[in-house]
């Protein structure tokens, strides 16, 4: 439960409005990771709207590893209302049970209905990227920061976004799905590439 108190910015005192606040995105609650929350509509308004192509990033720790089929079938995407919606980019990070799912659309649980889609369930699920501003693995559950303007302006940057897009992807040499799946320990009679 939460505690809510009423107070009484120094602004209405002086009988002017108090500053609107925006969330740029949504999290459900059952989700962690990168939100902004900003007083400028224009600039919430330029980061959330589909025109604008700014992907996100999204960590997932799934009950078990996702075989070669199950990662394809991410790939292929789900409807959701009506709307065909596919991944960027499905990746392997070490563990065998996390993904890197990159997004551009948002809807609503999205990736959540992407690994359902493949018979997988989501334990957690944490966004550390918006467009171009990757959350800091300093921020802990719960923290916020002020943004430079800098980190303002990279967010819908879209060269700042192909460099954290590459700077995350995993590199050409990494394991392949059977190194990473016999790396965990998990014995498997798929055929994995």
């Amino acid at each position: 439960p939460w505690a809510w108190t009423q107070v009484t910015p120094p602004c209405a005192l002086q009988g002017l409005l108090p500053p609107r606040f925006f969330t740029v995105g949504r999290l459900d609650v059952a989700s962690t990771g990168l939100l902004f929350v900003t007083n400028d509509g224009q600039w919430a308004q330029a980061v959330s709207h589909p025109s604008s192509n700014l992907t996100k990033e999204y960590l997932v720790l799934l009950d078990k590893a996702p075989s070669h089929a199950q990662v394809k079938v991410m790939m292929q995407g789900v409807d959701i209302d009506g709307v065909r919606v596919q991944p960027e980019e499905v990746s392997s990070l070490e563990e065998a049970v996390r993904l890197r799912i990159v997004v551009s659309e948002g809807k609503t649980h999205e990736v959540r209905l992407l690994v359902a889609a493949a018979g997988l369930e989501v334990l957690a699920l944490k966004r550390v990227r918006i467009g171009g501003y990757r959350m800091p693995r300093s921020l802990r559950l719960g923290e916020c920061m002020l943004l430079k303007p800098a980190d303002i302006k990279k967010a819908t940057d879209p060269k700042a976004e192909l460099a954290e897009r590459q700077a995350a992807a995993p590199p050409a040499s990494s394991p392949s799905a059977k190194e990473l799946l016999r790396k965990a320990g998990v014995a498997t009679k798929a055929k994995i590439p």
